[in-house]
């Protein structure tokens, strides 16, 4: 396991031998002039940076802000290490975090420990954000997300293109800048008869409530005459404690709706560190630790809420009735010099009686009136994070003694307090990344079919499940023209993200017609398979990425089927009442590395009453708690077990067998598989 790398830069060879003893758990670049350790730096690229702000040949400060002002080292964290009062500076110049000399061992493994987990995360969280952009950007299908008040809150590029509209037009619109028309799918005698229509200014809200099933297709009637037509879906997004939302998929299919006006499609668009106390719970042992070393009557934290207020979290010695009028927000003197300090910035001092002379709760509860009140704002980075507020009692000359001491202690509780609020707001984006992720299983399942093919004389079902929240199985089924259906079954490396973005390439890429001499060629299956693989070598992707695809042509009419294969091991199993046949097809996987890519094709004819089964390898792999496979024997006799039934008993017999054998539903790989029966 590969160590954590800490460049150290310090010219004392004493604070060096102490740093090495006590970071025996960590790779150590020593460095003891400010030269070698910005070539250390830029060289190693190390993961934290132990920097002394005293060196021989380059100001300590200076060289910090050499360090965070280039792209390679900006986001690596910084710890100065000083004895000399610039700590506020070195923030300024980018530093994370700061030990004074001396230090205690458990101190500084706990500033690292901390540091590393927060610049980790914060990479992780870059990487999980891009990730999902590049899915929702890269998706063939126009996305919208409305609000529940018919307002456009995202659109990503290709519904700009779809639409015709830039997409800060579309942000906040909540009204339809084409007339729609929209089509009854259920006609199949005329599937192009309108049955709603909307004009041009119309309300998106009334759009919504009008697409009762959730899909939909439509003409769309340009300003300038043209007409596009779209098909998508409607699917409800409910978030917690939100208002619902609705994610709206859709892509052209002009070309689809005028040459057959039968194939359907719907797309489906689908979150610091911790550390071991609440906020609360640091604020408050601060204030009882900082009332007892400086003798004051009292101790007060502030920070904002969620409205932009000032909030008590911590309090140490104030009496009951002004923290609950604090906590009230009341006029109430302390609350008041907190927000004058809010505004002004800066350290001001308030005689209590002087200050309210309305408010008798103060001098009654301290029975003095020579109180004086503190506030300091704490401030990082130019950000105020909050207030710390102390009660004195007037000729108390502790500020004067101990200003250095004070000076420090504000330094440090406003570095804690900076370091919990980014581990709140790393927390908030790890959240979000998840109801991202949620977001994009939407959109990979609205690009299964959403609705199978219905053709006389063949019937036909389908099943999926995802072992993560994103998978690495995808399958269609569509209708070519009169006589034609097309269907694949495939499996990528892996699952998650990566795995999810390539079901979208080969969503996209899968071209069952081609144009030659102005009419369309239907495809062979080899030849599909080949384009796809040709597509493939095109785009960049890593090297331990593959893909395994079935792909098949059957002519439903007269049951002849043409079929072509690469990367599958578990072949389809073609069956009847009287026997089985697996339906061998072998052929390498599509990967960059394989060269002389050369598909096998082969046919037979389905007679009435011969089924097929498609199916990925992770129906056969999964194991029971005693880790044995269900394997292709016991897929096989289940299927014979169950061969007379209709396509639907099938499948949930099945479902059952497979079920009953493995008894969990978390499982290790993506499970997909696909029945059609010639009747």
């Amino acid at each position: 396991m590969n160590k954590d790398k800490i460049l150290i830069i310090e010219d004392s060879r004493t604070h060096i031998k102490y740093l090495e003893n006590c970071l025996q758990d960590y790779e150590l670049i020593i460095c003891q002039t400010g030269e070698e350790g910005l070539n250390a730096a830029l060289t190693y690229n190390p993961d934290l940076i132990l920097l002394d702000l005293t060196l021989p040949d380059i100001d300590g400060l200076e060289l910090c802000r050499r360090l965070k002002s280039g792209k390679v080292l900006s986001g690596t964290p910084i710890i100065v290490l000083t004895t000399r009062d610039e700590v506020e500076k070195a923030f300024s110049l980018g530093s994370d975090d700061y030990l004074r000399k001396p230090f205690l061992k458990e101190e500084l493994l706990a500033r690292i420990e901390t540091r590393l987990e927060m610049s980790k995360m914060q990479k992780r969280i870059r990487i999980s954000e891009t990730r999902y952009r590049t899915l929702v950007e890269r998706v063939y299908d126009g996305i919208l997300i409305i609000d529940n008040e018919g307002k456009v809150i995202f659109a990503n590029q290709q519904a700009s293109k779809l639409l015709n509209i830039p997409i800060g037009d579309m942000i906040g619109s909540d009204c339809l800048e084409y007339s729609l028309s929209f089509f009854d799918l259920s006609n199949n005698d005329d599937p192009m008869q309108e049955e709603l229509i909307f004009a041009k200014g119309d309300k998106i809200k009334e759009f919504i409530e009008s697409l009762e099933d959730r899909s939909f297709r439509c003409k769309v009637n340009y300003d300038d005459g043209h007409i596009k037509f779209l098909k998508g879906s409607l699917i409800s997004i409910e978030e917690l404690n939100k208002a619902e939302e609705y994610l709206l998929v859709f892509r052209d299919i002009t070309e689809e709706v005028l040459e057959k006006r039968l194939q359907q499609a719907y797309s489906f668009l689908s979150k610091i560190t911790n550390l071991s106390y609440s906020l609360e719970r640091v604020a408050e042992r601060f204030t009882i630790k900082l009332k007892e070393l400086l003798e004051v009557r009292g101790v007060t934290i502030y920070f904002r809420d969620y409205n932009g207020d000032l909030a008590l979290v911590g309090e140490s010695g104030i009496e009951n009735e002004v923290v609950s009028g604090i906590k009230l927000k009341e006029n109430n003197c302390l609350y008041n010099i907190a927000k004058e300090c809010d505004i002004e910035q800066k350290i001001i001092f308030k005689n209590l009686q002087s200050y309210c002379e309305e408010c008798t709760r103060c001098d009654e509860a301290y029975d003095s009136p020579f109180y004086e009140v503190i506030g300091i704002p704490l401030i990082h980075n130019a950000e105020l994070l909050g207030i710390l507020q102390m009660i004195i009692h007037d000729g108390n000359n502790w500020f004067e003694l101990e200003s250095e001491l004070l000076s420090s202690f504000i330094i440090d509780i406003t570095n804690l307090f900076n370091t919990k609020r980014l581990q709140l707001k790393l927390e908030d984006k790890h959240q979000r990344l998840l109801n991202n992720i949620s977001k994009a299983r939407m959109i990979q399942e609205a690009l299964f079919p959403q609705r199978l093919p219905q053709l006389p004389a063949l019937d036909i079902a389908a099943r999926h499940s995802f072992a993560e929240h994103l998978g690495g199985d995808f399958y269609d089924i569509f209708v070519i023209d009169e006589e034609y259906l097309g269907f694949y079954l495939a499996d990528v490396s892996g699952h998650g993200i990566d795995a999810a973005l390539m079901t979208i390439f080969i969503k996209s890429n899968i071209v069952p017609k081609e144009g030659l001499n102005g009419e369309n060629r239907i495809r062979s299956p080899k030849e599909v398979i080949k384009d796809l693989e040709r597509k493939y070598q095109q785009e960049n992707f890593p090297a331990d990425k593959f893909i395994a695809i079935f792909y098949g042509l059957l002519n439903y009419k007269t049951g002849e089927l043409t079929y072509s294969a690469t990367g599958f091991v578990n072949f389809p199993i073609k069956f009847n009442q009287e026997d089985t046949e697996e339906l061998v097809c072998s052929g390498p996987v599509i990967n960059s590395y394989i060269q002389d890519f050369e598909p096998v094709e082969k046919k037979l004819r389905l007679k009435p009453g011969d089924s097929l089964f498609l199916y990925t390898d992770g129906l056969v792999e999964e194991t029971d708690n005693k880790g044995e496979m269900y394997g292709e024997e016991r897929l096989i006799e289940s299927i014979k077990s169950c061969c007379e039934l209709d396509t639907s008993h099938i499948m949930e017999k099945i479902k059952y067998d497979f079920e009953s054998f493995v008894r969990n539903n978390d499982y290790t790989d993506d499970i997909t598989y696909l029945l059609l029966r010639k009747e």
